[in-house]
């Protein structure tokens, strides 16, 4: 770092680099209201809070032994997988109007504040105590873990980071506006502006990563994330190829997927599975194939989601 910044620009560091925990965990005094494990009593009047637009429910059997709750995904992917399907896109339907990666990156995060208060509300209110996520397989539940208590350590800097960048934005455009002066300044700022929000960008990246059950035990809920994905079907269903292209995944191969989704969830021996998956994934079927009778699928779309995928 460059001894020519000023010493009002090292304060500003200095708070960034000591500022404390900004977030406090309030104690819960709430006793649930029902509960997702009672399995003779139906929820659905209980998923209908304010950020839902529809729920659907689909069952086999006089009495379930298996309810699965499917919270409809906005998955986040990478600039990269982004622009290869939006390419894709262009090319299948020149017309179609396309997204920004910014754009996008603002929809994952309005989805995931829906999906953050419905979660909420199972938690308090219907005593859910895991969740199971599509794209996590077991052989990654230990590093998911690690980048939650990464991104917990690392909060109250980059809450502190995104207060500290608009101050050094101003003093960039106050040192390129001066007729006179030392250009080494302006300089030293426009650096430490692209290094913070850079830093920031990839902080955002890693929590709409984690997901919505990811920011809820940050914010020190007690929720297990649980792998709804096998290693072997994920990588064989990738719609992107090795060269980066989109490519057409057989049906085969999807079906087998979910078969296999739906053997982890009897394997995990719940009453109640909740279930964050894409909203173009429909469990039903494979219920039907894998356990025959005695199961529920209850389908819930937020708002937003809807809205942004138009289903």
């Amino acid at each position: 770092m460059s001894e020519r910044i000023p010493h009002t620009l090292w304060a500003l560091l200095l708070g960034y680099c000591c500022f404390g925990p900004l977030v406090a965990i309030a104690e819960d005094t709430l006793t649930p209201s029902f509960s997702l494990n009672d399995l003779g009593r139906s929820v659905e009047d209980h998923l209908s809070i304010d950020v839902v637009e529809s729920v659907r429910v689909d069952w086999s059997g006089e009495e379930p032994k298996l309810r699965v709750i499917h919270i409809h995904n906005w998955h986040y992917v990478s600039k990269a997988t982004f622009d290869a399907d939006q390419a894709a896109l262009r090319q299948d339907s020149p017309d179609s109007p396309t997204t920004d990666f910014d754009d996008f990156l603002r929809q994952v995060d309005v989805v995931q504040s829906e999906q953050t208060k419905l979660l909420s509300h199972l938690i308090h209110q219907g005593g859910l105590k895991q969740v199971f996520y599509e794209g996590l397989v077991q052989e990654e539940v230990a590093l998911f873990n690690a980048t939650l208590q990464s991104l917990k350590s690392t909060r109250p800097k980059m809450a502190r980071a995104k207060q500290l960048l608009p101050e050094l934005r101003e003093m960039l455009r106050e040192a390129n506006d001066k007729s006179t002066g030392d250009a080494s300044e302006a300089q030293d700022l426009k650096f430490l502006c692209h290094q913070l929000s850079s830093t920031l960008d990839t902080y955002r990246a890693d929590l709409l990563q984690v997901g919505a059950a990811g920011k809820l035990v940050l914010n020190g809920e007690q929720l297990a994330i649980k792998p709804l994905d096998s290693q072997r079907w994920l990588e064989r269903t990738n719609p992107v190829d090795e060269s980066g292209r989109v490519r057409q995944v057989p049906r085969r191969q999807l079906e087998a997927r979910e078969d296999a989704m739906v053997r982890e969830l009897l394997d995990a021996n719940v009453k109640c599975a909740v279930i964050v998956l894409g909203g173009g994934h429909d469990l039903t079927d494979n219920l039907r194939r894998v356990c025959r009778d005695d199961w529920e699928h209850i389908s819930v779309a937020t708002r937003s989601h809807r809205r942004f995928t138009k289903r």
